[in-house]
């Protein structure tokens, strides 16, 4: 005859009193199921405990297709059926012998007629159920947060990819209005938004072809990126056609002024090197035709850039912004270095 020693493996089972565990072994029985054999099958009525002694079982349901469904595997020590005990309802899963399986078995109506005589007793196996319960829930609970999570991680990582620019794989359009509208929020931190206009991008474009001209937009994204790389706060965006977009928080203006001539000198130099002749580099200019079809000459790929500054606690909103910044790029395109810097 099992000994309530057995039974104590159970985690239900574990917080009674020795006495208690040992009336309730003195109704339990020992039992054998050999490989392959069930346990109970699912939907059986809920007859009572099993605490395992020997061998493994495996928990399986049969999905819609017929398939099989491993939901748990369970060894020595483990016990399957705890709820069923008290509540006798159906069994929701097959447990079927995974080996030969030793176990001792403690039959619900058995049971309830010891426990009913030992209210403290049952009392505690409530506890435990209840606890186990709420671990149950609070898992649940964690799983449907990070599923959340997760599911809305996904989704901006998907509308930030369908709004990336196909060429440079920079964001496009709509997270530079995005960015623009949150810099312009009045914040504690300095800001600045900046634009870049690639200078005579027309003639370079008409002159090499646009699969060049895609080369050089290329070309411009990845200094944009490899200068700025590293810098907290800094957003960088492809507007479309030869403008960029970068913006910055908590910034300081010098520091970024001196990083942007570095960028604008590091692309210029490079598209010197990458699409022109020693003889167009010499003379500094292509030849090439203006829109009335008139021939003449046009500098090498520049790079103009309006420094917009908002101080903190300073805001401006997108209209603002747009208009300040078209003011500056016509004064950074007739600028010695290139580069406009300025407030609203």
């Amino acid at each position: 005859m099992p000994d309530g020693a057995s039974l104590s493996r159970a985690p239900l089972l574990a917080a009674l009193a020795a006495p208690d565990l040992a009336a309730l072994g003195a109704v339990a029985e020992a039992r054998r199921v050999p490989e392959g054999g069930a346990l109970f099958r699912r939907g059986d009525a809920g007859d009572g405990l099993w605490v395992l002694t020997a061998g493994e079982v495996r928990i399986r349901v049969e999905s819609a297709e017929g398939a099989e469904v491993v939901l748990n595997h369970l060894g020595p020590g483990d016990a399957v059926g705890e709820v069923a005990l008290l509540d006798g309802g159906a069994r929701s899963a097959d447990a079927v012998a995974a080996s030969d399986v030793e176990a001792v078995f403690l039959p619900r109506e058995a049971a309830m007629g010891v426990l009913a005589a030992r209210p403290d007793a049952l009392l505690r196996l409530l506890g435990v159920l209840c606890g186990k319960l709420r671990a149950a829930t609070a898992q649940v609970e964690s799983t449907a947060d990070g599923a959340l999570r997760q599911a809305r991680r996904h989704g901006a990582e998907l509308e930030e990819a369908t709004d990336r620019n196909p060429l440079t794989r920079l964001p496009g359009n709509q997270a530079v209005r995005q960015a623009v509208e949150r810099l312009g929020v009045a914040a504690p931190v300095p800001r600045a938004l900046c634009y870049l206009d690639l200078d005579h991008f027309k003639p370079f474009n008409d002159a090499f072809g646009f699969r060049t001209g895609d080369e050089a937009l290329f070309l411009c994204a990845t200094v944009l990126r490899r200068c700025f790389a590293g810098v907290p706060g800094c957003f960088l965006g492809h507007i479309g056609g030869d403008d960029f977009f970068a913006g910055f928080e908590e910034v300081e203006g010098a520091a970024l002024e001196a990083r942007l001539a570095a960028f604008r000198e590091a692309f210029m130099s490079e598209a010197a090197g990458a699409f022109y002749s020693a003889a167009e580099r010499a003379a500094g200019s292509i030849a090439g035709k203006d829109r009335d079809g008139n021939a003449r000459r046009f500098p090498l790929l520049g790079c103009s850039i309006a420094m917009l500054e908002l101080r903190a606690g300073e805001g401006a909103g997108a209209e603002v912004i747009g208009a300040r910044i078209a003011g500056l790029k016509t004064v950074a395109k007739g600028a010695v270095g290139g580069i406009a810097r300025g407030g609203v």
